[in-house]
């Protein structure tokens, strides 16, 4: 799982997923342990049956993101790779 990213604006976060905002966020590269943007379901979804148990586990959110990097050991030694869009979208 990737643990470091790059945010979207604000304003792309909510335009692309319809959401208003409630915290500023200024959008950048995200690293492991450091605060960034979600996205989270209203309260209804806890009462359908297929959302139930994974609401309940916290499993709940979509982090949107421009672009992510993974670890490439081809070489032996660590290469971010970076992963995004053709189209340059979150």
């Amino acid at each position: 799982m990737a643990k470091r990213y790059i945010s979207p604006e604000a304003g792309d976060i909510e335009r692309l997923w319809h959401v208003g905002s409630r915290n500023p966020w200024r959008g950048g590269e995200v690293f492991p342990n450091y605060q960034g943007p979600f996205i989270r379901a209203a309260r209804e979804l806890m009462e359908k049956a297929s959302y139930k148990q994974p609401w309940s586990r916290g499993q709940r959110c979509i982090i949107p993101a421009q672009a992510f990097f993974e670890p490439n050991w081809e070489s032996g030694k660590h290469v971010p790779w970076i992963f995004r869009r053709s189209d340059g979208l979150p």
